[in-house]
Formats: C-alpha cells, sequence, structure tokens
C-alpha cells in the first residue's frame, strides 16, 4: 500500500494510504502537538470513568478534535475518510 509522509522540518506523519485520503494512522504516527494529546487522552479517559457502559459521541467529541490536532490533521479527517469510503463502496471507517 502507498505510504503518504506529512508534515514540515522535523515533524512528519506517515498514513496508509487508499486513493487520495489517508485511510488511517500508520503505528509510527507523530505527535506534533503534545499538549493536544494529553487533553485527548484525559478526556477520553474521563469520558469512560464517569459512564463506561454508554459513552456518547458528544462526551467523546472534544478528544476526537484534540487528538486531530495532535496529529496534525484537518478537523474533517473522519469525514473525509468517511466520503472516500462511501464513495468506494464499502464502509469501513478508520481502521
Amino acid at each position: 500500500m502507498p505510504v503518504l509522509l506529512v508534515g514540515t522540518g522535523i515533524f512528519r506523519m506517515k498514513f496508509q494510504m487508499q486513493n487520495d485520503v489517508p485511510r488511517r494512522l500508520g503505528d509510527d504516527a507523530i505527535v506534533v502537538d503534545h499538549q493536544a494529546a494529553l487533553k485527548a487522552s484525559r478526556i477520553l479517559i474521563n469520558a469512560i470513568c464517569a459512564d463506561p457502559h454508554e459513552v456518547s459521541m458528544a462526551d467523546i467529541a472534544p478528544a476526537l478534535e484534540s487528538a486531530l490536532r495532535a496529529y496534525g490533521l484537518p478537523p474533517d479527517f473522519p469525514s473525509q475518510v468517511l466520503v472516500q469510503e462511501l464513495n468506494q463502496g464499502t464502509t469501513g471507517g478508520c481502521q
């Protein structure tokens, strides 16, 4: 599968590609905003600890926003992946 390296300076991220939009972060993706990564982790952990049986998207949406920022991804990255999946007739999300 082709690979896309994104970033500037010493920060580069490796994505597995499927057509034009990266389908998922590679295992070696580099965090470009460590504070955003910490915030995403904290929000996610707190949401799950508050009610592990019913975590809503509203509870974790701020974590997703911070995680995307942590990896230098655009806010609409999940939407881009979904649109690509729908256009290809598959629905697997960010696998």
